[in-house]
């Protein structure tokens, strides 16, 4: 169990993402428990008003939701101020969607189906899924033709805590909602980021191959098969301590009980440790 431990500690990693130059960020104003946005210079461009919104920072579009005078108003927001998709807001486990490569999912009211607006606020996929994912590397899941299943067997309609969706069917869509794949079953360990397109699967380990409907094959990386193989050949075939050294950050980012919060440790301090294991 040490061993386990000690191999998991050594990879974990905390990633931070640069800001866009023209974002506006977030701040929350305790008196009255709202949010609001500024610039990068600190100047304040939307007073706070809104009780809930999802990103840190406002790039090009976002859902949010502002209480006026004991009503409750649900939208899409324009940096230019401009207000679309009232109540339409796409939420996913009591979260605002945010943009994501230009898009963001709303959910028609009338149809309950999602689709996309692009960061101008026009609907750049048509609101015919049942759910859909967020477009990474341009491309995403659509779920069609799926209904809710409450969790505790009441009918969904009569107030469900907890449901899932059973049923339907997975496609892979391109940016211009162009289907790639007609059978692509979620995966929560799909690398997105690692497509490559090909006239023959890919014969690699780590990868899984999917025909598209042009004949040509969709490969993805699996990060679980990835970090197996990685466990197995770099790092269980040798426990030794250089070897531990040689495949961990430079830098160990750890926490602690307040008022120390994170601490930082250079990764030297393994040599120390050498002789609890």
């Amino acid at each position: 169990m040490k061993i386990i431990f000690f191999i998991f500690f050594l990879l974990l990693s905390i990633k931070s993402i640069a800001q866009n130059n023209n974002s506006w960020i977030s701040f929350y104003d305790e008196t009255n428990n709202l949010i609001g946005y500024k610039d990068l210079q600190g100047k304040v461009m939307i007073p706070p008003k809104f009780f809930m919104t999802s990103p840190g920072s406002f790039n090009t579009i976002m859902a949010v939701t502002e209480i006026n005078d004991k009503t409750i108003e649900n939208y899409y927001l324009l940096k230019d101020g401009t207000l679309l998709g009232k109540d339409s807001l796409y939420i996913s486990d009591m979260t605002l969607d945010c943009e994501c490569e230009g898009l963001i999912r709303f959910r028609d009211r009338k149809t309950d189906l999602v689709g996309m607006f692009n960061k101008w606020g026009k609907v750049a996929i048509p609101a015919e899924y049942s759910d859909m994912t967020r477009f990474q590397n341009g491309v995403a899941i659509g779920l069609k033709n799926a209904t809710r299943k409450c969790w505790e067997g009441n009918n969904i309609d009569s107030g469900c805590e907890h449901w899932s969706w059973i049923g339907g069917k997975e496609i892979l869509i391109n940016n211009n909602n162009e289907v790639l794949v007609d059978n692509f079953p979620w995966n929560k360990n799909i690398d997105f980021y690692s497509l490559l397109v090909s006239d023959k699967p890919l014969n690699e380990s780590t990868r899984i191959n999917f025909l598209g409907v042009n004949g040509k094959y969709y490969s993805f990386i699996d990060n679980e098969k990835l970090f197996e193989t990685f466990l197995k050949n770099e790092i269980l075939n040798d426990l030794s301590l250089d070897n531990l050294i040689k495949h961990s950050y430079k830098d160990f980012i750890y926490s602690k009980k307040k008022p120390a919060g994170y601490l930082h440790l250079k990764k030297i301090f393994l040599k120390k440790m050498q002789k609890l294991y």
